[in-house]
């Protein structure tokens, strides 16, 4: 995160606020948003959005039955 601030990087930081992209992170990542003012900015209905879904696939994948999540195989 630290790196995204920089002022080189603010292209960039652009493009993973507009995409919401930090959403892949989950839960922590939407709790590191959420306690540091100077990251608040990225939290946008996209990312929330993105966030929500993510999360929720990956409490589904954990806590369901694996034909119901569509997981083949064994899970890790």
């Amino acid at each position: 995160m630290i790196r995204l601030s920089q002022s080189e990087n603010q292209a960039v930081l652009g493009f993973i606020r507009e995409g919401g992209s930090l959403f892949i992170y989950g839960i922590p990542m939407l709790k590191l948003l959420v306690s540091r003012p100077e990251y608040r900015h990225l939290i946008t209905p996209t990312f929330l959005r993105k966030n929500l879904s993510h999360s929720i696939k990956l409490f589904l994948k954990n806590h369901s039955p694996a034909f119901l999540s569509g997981s083949k195989g064994q899970r890790r």
